[in-house]
């Protein structure tokens, strides 16, 4: 069985995708790419959970030095419904 799900899918390997920070004042953090762990120990994943490994990206926000009361804003691209007849069977 498939989805098609195609503009939902960022694995992060290529850039965002489309997914920005706010541009206000109300996002206090820079999100950031990066593959492998993150710069504080213990903190964020060490692989990411489209290849399970270390070699795969994803967005993190660096809050090891205290995130009380702050935001961290992200902004998805727009997605269009997909209809319930977007799935299928594929036959070989």
């Amino acid at each position: 069985m498939f989805c098609l799900f195609l503009a939902a899918e960022c694995t992060f390997e290529h850039g965002r995708c489309g997914w920005k920070e706010a541009a206000d004042d109300s996002d206090h953090f820079d999100w950031r790419i990066r593959k492998g762990s993150t710069p504080s120990i213990g903190t964020g994943p060490t692989t990411d959970h489209t290849t399970n490994s270390t070699s795969g990206f994803y967005l993190y926000i660096e809050a090891s030095s205290g995130a009380a009361y702050q935001n961290a804003k992200l902004i998805s691209p727009l997605y269009r419904k997909v209809s319930s007849t977007a799935c299928g069977v594929v036959s070989k």
